[in-house]
C-alpha cells in the first residue's frame, strides 16, 4: 500500500499576472516563492508545449498548475483515451479541470495529496489500456516530487528478459559502435527501436517520444555506449525504472569524465560494460547493479578483405596526434592555470615509464617534488585535469613512436595540421579519414599498420586490433596485456618500444610471408570470437 507524503512546506497563493491572467505561486515561511506560471503572461505557456502530442490511450498528468501548458496539446487527446490529473493540491486539479472542453471532462480521474491511497483509483484507470503516456508540469513535478514519483511508481511494470531480447531500444547518434550494435542485434533476431537522441531539442518532446517508443515498442533493455542519449535530467533512468527495462552501458571511453555530472542518473537496475578492465573497480562504487568487461570488436560487413587492388604506402599510422587542438579542447573544460601543463607534462612521462601508475597520487608527488602548486580539490578539476595528463601521455607516445619511424618515410591519415606540429613538415600527412566509408581501404593500403594505443587503456585493446586484420590488413602492436587474453602469440605482431619500432617495421616489411600468416591466424580469431554479434551475445547473458 502506498501512502502518499503530506507534508507541505508552502502556502499556495494566487495573483494577477501583468496579461491580468491568474497565475499561481507556492510561498515558503522564509520568505522565499516558487512560481508555476509565468508571472508576465501564463497563458503564453501553450508555446513551450506546441509539438507535444498527446498520443497515449491512457495519459497521466503530473502536475498541472492551472493548466495553461495544455490548452493546445489537448486538441490532440485519442477518442479512447481515459485521464489521470494528478495535483499535490485538488484545488488546483479542480481548477484545470474546469479549463478542459467538456468531452474531455468525464474522461478525467483525479488524485490528490489528499487521496491517501490512490492504488485502487491508478488500477482502474490503467484498466483496459495499452500506451500510458506521463506529461509533466515541471514547476508543479519539481515543488513536490516524492509525491508526484509515489503515484507515478504505482504504474510500473516488470517484463521478463529474453536471451536474446525480443527487442532492444538502442541510444542512437553519431558514435562509432552504435550502428555496429544495430546490425549485430538485427543478427540475434532482435527487433532495434533506434531512439535518436540528438533530435529533440526539448525535454517535453525528448520524453514524449521515449515514452511512446518505449510503450509501442515493448524493449526488454535499453542500449547506450558512453551514456549518449541519457538526458540530464534523468527522464531515461526514471521511465526505465518505472518499466522494469534494465539498461545497459557499454563504456568506450574513460568513464569518469562521462559520469562526472552523471551520478544522479544510476539506478540499482542498471548495469555497467567498460572496454577497459582499470575501470571496473571505479564503476562498482558508482552504484550500478553489476559492472562487467566488454572488450571492442570489428563489424565484418564493414572490415572485410579486399576484392582487388594492394598496398600503396609501406608504414602508416591512422589515427589523431592528441596533441594541439585535441588537448586545448579538453584544458578549456576547467579553470585552468599555467603551471597544469608543467605538471602535466612531468606525469605524463612518467606515466609513459610505467603505464600502471596511480595518477592521482603521481601528482601529489610530483607537484611535492618539484614545488608546483597543487591542484584546485573539486572533482571537476581533478578529473579533467586526470584526462588532460592521460592525453598529454598519449600525445607523447606517438609524436616518439611516428618520429622514430620518419626515416622509414612513415605516413600518417588524419589530423594533418596537429601531426605536422608535433612531428615536423617533413612527415607526410593525409586529411581525416571516415570511419564509416573510408576507413577499411585506408589500412588495406598500408603495408604495416601501425597501432600507438591511447594511455587511457593501461592494459585493453582499441578498435585498430580488431578492424585491421578483419579487412586482410597488417598491424604491429604495441603491447597491451589483454592481447594475451583474447588471442594466441601467433595472431599478433608486437614491439616493445618507440626506440624497437623502426627495426620492427623493417622486419615484417621484408617478410611478406610472416606477415600473411599473422593476418590469416587474427581475422580467423576476430571472425569467430571478436565480432559485435559476439559482444551482444555476451551483454544479454550478463543481463
Amino acid at each position: 500500500m502506498t501512502t502518499l507524503p503530506l507534508k507541505d512546506p508552502f502556502k499556495l497563493t494566487y495573483f494577477t499576472a501583468h496579461s491580468g491572467a491568474l497565475s499561481v505561486r507556492l510561498d515558503k515561511e522564509d520568505g522565499t516563492s516558487l512560481h508555476l506560471h509565468s508571472l508576465v503572461d501564463p497563458e503564453k505557456e501553450t508555446d513551450y508545449f506546441a509539438d507535444l502530442q498527446l498520443w497515449g490511450d491512457r495519459i497521466v498528468l503530473a502536475g498541472c498548475g492551472l493548466g495553461y501548458h495544455l490548452q493546445r496539446a489537448l486538441t490532440s487527446v485519442r477518442c479512447d483515451a481515459a485521464m489521470l490529473l494528478v495535483d499535490y493540491y485538488e484545488e488546483l486539479a479542480h481548477r484545470t479541470l474546469e479549463s478542459f472542453p467538456a468531452s474531455l471532462r468525464e474522461k478525467v480521474t483525479i488524485v490528490s495529496s489528499g487521496n491517501g491511497c490512490p492504488e485502487e483509483q491508478v488500477r482502474a484507470f490503467l484498466r483496459g489500456g495499452h500506451y500510458v503516456q506521463i506529461v509533466k508540469h515541471p514547476p508543479s513535478f519539481h515543488a513536490h516530487e516524492d509525491f508526484y514519483r509515489s503515484v507515478l511508481q504505482l504504474l510500473s511494470r516488470k517484463q521478463p528478459l529474453s536471451k536474446p531480447p525480443a527487442a532492444m531500444m538502442l541510444m542512437q547518434g553519431d558514435f562509432f559502435a552504435e550502428r555496429e550494435l544495430q546490425r549485430a542485434a538485427e543478427k540475434h533476431g532482435t527487433t532495434v527501436l533506434p531512439f535518436l537522441y540528438k533530435k529533440w531539442e526539448s525535454m517535453d518532446c525528448y520524453e514524449s517520444q521515449l515514452q511512446r517508443l518505449i510503450q509501442t515498442g515493448r524493449p526488454e533493455i535499453i542500449i547506450s555506449v558512453n551514456m549518449l542519449g541519457f538526458d540530464g535530467n534523468g527522464i531515461l533512468a526514471e521511465h526505465a525504472r518505472r518499466e522494469g527495462i534494465p539498461a545497459a552501458v557499454w563504456f568506450l571511453d574513460d568513464p569518469r569524465p562521462i559520469l562526472l555530472n552523471r551520478r544522479n542518473q544510476i539506478t540499482p537496475d542498471m548495469v555497467a560494460f567498460s572496454w577497459e578492465r582499470g575501470y571496473i573497480p571505479w564503476l562498482q562504487r558508482q552504484g550500478f547493479s553489476s559492472v562487467h568487461y566488454l572488450p571492442l570488436a570489428t563489424d565484418p560487413s564493414r572490415f572485410a578483405p579486399p576484392t582487388s587492388g594492394g598496398n600503396r604506402i609501406r608504414c602508416g599510422f591512422t589515427g589523431s596526434s592528441m596533441g594541439g587542438r585535441f588537448l586545448s579542447d579538453i584544458a578549456a573544460t576547467f579553470i585552468w592555470k599555467p603551471h597544469y601543463r608543467a605538471l602535466a607534462e612531468e606525469v605524463a612521462a612518467q606515466l609513459l615509464f610505467n603505464k600502471q601508475i596511480e595518477v592521482d597520487q603521481c601528482i601529489a608527488e610530483t607537484c611535492r617534488s618539484k614545488m608546483i602548486p597543487p591542484p584546485e580539490h573539486d572533482e571537476h578539476t581533478q578529473t579533467w585535469l586526470r584526462s588532460y595528463i592521460l592525453h598529454t601521455a598519449s600525445m607523447m607516445k606517438r609524436k616518439k613512436c611516428i618520429s622514430s619511424l620518419l626515416p622509414s618515410g612513415v605516413e600518417t591519415f588524419g589530423d594533418p595540421a596537429g601531426w605536422q606540429e608535433l612531428c615536423g613538415p617533413g612527415l607526410i600527412t593525409h586529411p581525416d579519414i571516415d570511419y564509416l566509408t573510408n576507413l577499411a581501404g585506408c589500412y588495406r593500403s598500408i603495408i604495416v599498420n601501425v597501432n600507438i594505443t591511447s594511455c587511457q587503456m593501461p592494459s585493453g585493446l582499441n578498435q585498430r586490433v580488431f578492424d585491421v586484420p578483419a579487412c586482410g590488413a597488417f598491424l604491429l602492436n604495441d603491447y597491451q596485456d589483454d592481447l594475451d587474453e583474447l588471442f594466441t602469440k601467433n595472431e599478433y605482431a608486437v614491439y616493445d618500444s618507440p626506440e624497437e619500432l623502426p627495426e620492427k617495421v623493417a622486419f615484417y616489411l621484408k617478410n611478406k610471408q610472416i606477415r600473411e600468416s599473422v593476418i590469416a591466424s587474427a581475422r580467423k580469431r576476430i571472425l569467430n570470437d571478436h565480432t559485435y554479434f559476439h559482444r551482444l551475445r555476451t551483454l544479454f547473458t550478463s543481463l
